[in-house]
């Protein structure tokens, strides 16, 4: 369907978040509802007393499926998610109920009503998180997971043309690998690796390298359909002459799209050994394949949510491979599926404290860290429904203390806390303001003039 669309000049790159698009399919929903409705048939007293506590009664058991069984693994909210499956309830109500006395014209508007009516739903649960954003990135219609994907064939003629005009590409390009999982036996090691405009110079600069996190559920796609880690670096690049860090962005749980699968980037007997994979496999294959720095002072680890926790933990853990940290909206310690402390150890790390505090930032944290940096970010509504009022602020705020502690010993480390939810415009947002910082820390970038942080030492 995407290649027909694109053929046929259909812009994919409507702005399916914000702007004219999603009013106008509310809109047309409530329209063809209202339409379908049959006034003047003599059945719309039937189809109201009907259809309405069908449309709450579809909302309030996917509701209960999600509050009981995290169904589907997302947090619900009562706006979207309720209101627009009542929608999508009374619409399919609608066409059942009045079908024996309906035309063929309304039967055919009535579908059409329930179609936009879980585009509807759709529609607004994409606002609430911000993933998609634009229409080429929805899967249906060709699921653009970077602004500019390129295979290992592209880079070669970049590069080449490259050194023909000795100028640049004006932006990076995207490439999916996979990663062979020699020492770990990692199951899910495909990456999104991207390569800034500087890679393509002849010989190769040895870059630094960030490894970017999801969350759970999450992939490897993320960081870069909704939180824009690639547009941002380009950005950036722009204006630090073509130099970003690579970023490369791999699968972190054996199961990405399930919140049941969370590794907490630990090596598990129920969940993997995906921190050798992320220590070990991947530095290497990355290193070998592109060239890049040597792990240690030109290497960070950075996430959002569970892959922020992983930054912490990896950053905490291996000092000697990871000089920089950077958590969006991480918890200060690992937590499974957010468990206890106590559960986490039974159900992750079958039943070792030991297993646990060697994966704590809190228990990792007391030690001298002189090569190190560390920023914490978190939005300023993030714990808005949180069974934990101020879970992901608190954990910022607790290991902005520990790192800056004059016994850790930190070279920088700064505290973010701007407007956001727990969701990507937010980490998209999040990266923007940090991103500087990062690149001045790992060699390739002045320090920043100023920064949305309280830094210590303070950045001038």
């Amino acid at each position: 369907m995407s290649l027909l669309l694109s053929a046929q000049g259909f812009p994919l790159d409507i702005n399916i978040i914000s702007g004219w698009f999603p009013p106008l399919i509310y809109c047309l929903a409530i329209v063809l509802i209202l339409v379908s409705i049959g006034w003047r048939r003599g059945v719309w007293k039937k189809e109201l007393l009907w259809g309405i506590p069908i449309g709450l009664g579809v909302a309030a058991i996917i509701w209960i499926l999600q509050s009981v069984i995290k169904f589907g693994g997302y947090e619900l909210f009562l706006y979207p998610y309720f209101v627009w499956m009542s929608i999508v309830g009374f619409s399919i109500a609608l066409i059942f109920l009045g079908w024996k006395k309906d035309s063929w014209l309304l039967r055919v508007l009535a579908a059409l009503a329930i179609v936009l009516s879980i585009t509807g739903l759709g529609t607004a649960v994409n606002q609430q998180y911000g993933y998609y954003p634009t229409l080429g990135n929805v899967p249906i219609f060709g699921g653009q997971t970077a602004e500019n994907t390129s295979s290992f064939a592209d880079l070669s003629l970049i590069q080449k043309e490259v050194a023909k005009t000795g100028k640049l590409p004006a932006h990076g390009e995207t490439v999916t690998v996979t990663i062979p999982a020699t020492k770990s036996g990692f199951s899910q090691n495909q990456a999104n690796v991207y390569l800034p405009p500087a890679w393509f110079q002849n010989p190769t600069p040895k870059l630094p390298v960030i490894e970017m996190f999801p969350g759970s559920p999450g992939t490897n796609h993320d960081w870069f359909v909704g939180g824009g880690a690639d547009t941002t670096s380009d950005t950036f690049s722009a204006t630090n002459k073509g130099l970003s860090p690579i970023i490369v962005s791999p699968d972190v749980n054996q199961d990405p799209t399930s919140e049941n699968s969370d590794s907490e980037c630990s090596d598990t007997a129920s969940q993997g050994h995906v921190q050798t994979y992320l220590v070990q496999d991947l530095p290497t294959y990355i290193i070998k394949t592109f060239q890049t720095a040597p792990l240690g002072k030109q290497w960070g680890v950075s996430g959002l949510s569970e892959g922020g926790t992983c930054s912490s933990i990896l950053g905490f853990r291996f000092p000697q491979d990871f000089s920089v940290m950077a958590s969006f909206s991480g918890d200060s310690s690992p937590s499974y599926n957010g468990e206890s402390k106590a559960q986490t150890i039974t159900d992750l790390y079958g039943g070792s404290a030991a297993a646990y505090s060697a994966n704590d930032p809190t228990a990792l944290s007391i030690g001298k860290f002189p090569d190190s940096s560390a920023w914490f970010a978190v939005g300023q509504q993030d714990d808005t429904g949180s069974p934990v009022a101020s879970e992901f602020q608190d954990a910022a705020k607790s290991l902005y203390a520990l790192s800056t502690a004059p016994r850790v010993g930190m070279q920088s480390v700064c505290l973010s806390l701007t407007p956001g939810g727990h969701d990507f415009p937010f980490w998209k947002s999040a990266f923007e303001n940090a991103l500087p910082w990062i690149a001045w820390r790992l060699g390739i970038a002045p320090e920043p003039k100023s920064v949305q942080a309280t830094c210590k030492p303070a950045i001038p």
